[in-house]
């Protein structure tokens, strides 16, 4: 890709002088410049998609291609080096990155299996995200998550990765469970090991996790502690699992498992709540053992339910 950036492409200084971009653009545009290096080739798929783009960016407009009109002027017109470069710079970052697999777990449905080509398996928890980079198994094992999932990886030479908003987990073969919900009260990243062990690191920190053990990784700190871990899978199972979890995130759960909508009061939002079950049916059942705990009344709504004070 550099050799593509150096030949074809000017000085990057062309964008920083030019009159014709406003701040915004010219901070996107150099942003997505400095990346051209790192970006791999990933075959043919998508280039159809943008070649009419390209086209449609550097090309002049149709009412303007008339006899009357003198080329040189529909050139000033439309093709000042701004909008080619511009096109270009785009057209190079699409063709040129690599391509991503996405399987999507659909809010309502227990577990979503998801079969890897290196032959490992994931259970995807309602909600969450597993994204594939093109080359898995043949150049890489990485994967990046959004949510919750039970993984169980075949044992290979090359470390299978899980990334998530905040943390890297690496393993050879084994069996865990990464939580991680970036929107969620506290968010961090919770690798939970049932066999094999894993590696988990945090910027400049690394944590070794055994069975039976549980790491939570933050912007603040990584931390690995001994638990039944048992109960942390059991949502694959129809379980709930909760410790000192503060109640939007328990919320949070019932929603993406259901596929419900739950409102609360604010004001009990962030209050600790432990709370364990090895298999619900309804949202109303759990939500009902919820509003008991915490000294709330619940009712449903027209697409789900609310809790409310007493």
């Amino acid at each position: 890709m550099k050799f593509y950036k150096q030949t074809y492409l000017p000085s990057s200084d062309f964008l920083q002088e030019s009159d014709d971009l406003s701040d915004s653009q010219r901070e996107e545009l150099m942003s997505l410049w400095a990346d051209l290096p790192s970006l791999n080739y990933a075959g043919d798929n998508g280039k159809a998609r943008v070649r009419s783009v390209i086209i449609s960016s550097v090309t002049p407009e149709r009412s303007l291609i008339v006899d009357r009109v003198p080329m040189a002027r529909i050139f000033d017109l439309r093709f000042n080096l701004v909008n080619i470069a511009a096109a270009v710079i785009v057209a190079l970052g699409f063709i040129l990155s690599p391509s991503t697999q996405q399987f999507r777990a659909i809010p309502g449905q227990l577990v979503t299996e998801v079969s890897l080509e290196d032959g490992s398996t994931v259970s995807l928890a309602p909600g969450s995200r597993l994204s594939v980079v093109e080359g898995f198994a043949a150049r890489h094992r990485t994967v990046k998550l959004h949510g919750e999932a039970i993984l169980d990886v075949e044992a290979g030479a090359v470390p299978f990765i899980v990334k998530t908003f905040d943390a890297e987990t690496t393993v050879l073969g084994t069996q865990f469970n990464v939580k991680a919900w970036p929107g969620s009260i506290d968010a961090a990243t919770q690798v939970s090991v049932s066999s094999g062990r894993v590696s988990v690191s945090v910027e400049d920190q690394v944590a070794l996790v055994q069975p039976g053990q549980v790491a939570e990784a933050s912007k603040e700190a990584l931390e690995v502690v001994n638990a039944d871990v048992s109960n942390l899978f059991s949502w694959a199972n129809g379980g709930f699992h909760f410790m000192s979890e503060p109640i939007s995130n328990v919320l949070d759960e019932i929603e993406r498992r259901f596929d419900v909508r739950i409102s609360a009061p604010a004001s009990i939002l962030h209050r600790p709540l432990s709370y364990s079950k090895s298999d619900v049916s309804s949202a109303s059942e759990v939500l009902g053992d919820v509003a008991a705990t915490i000294s709330v009344r619940y009712r449903p709504t027209a697409n789900g339910f609310e809790l409310y004070l007493k």
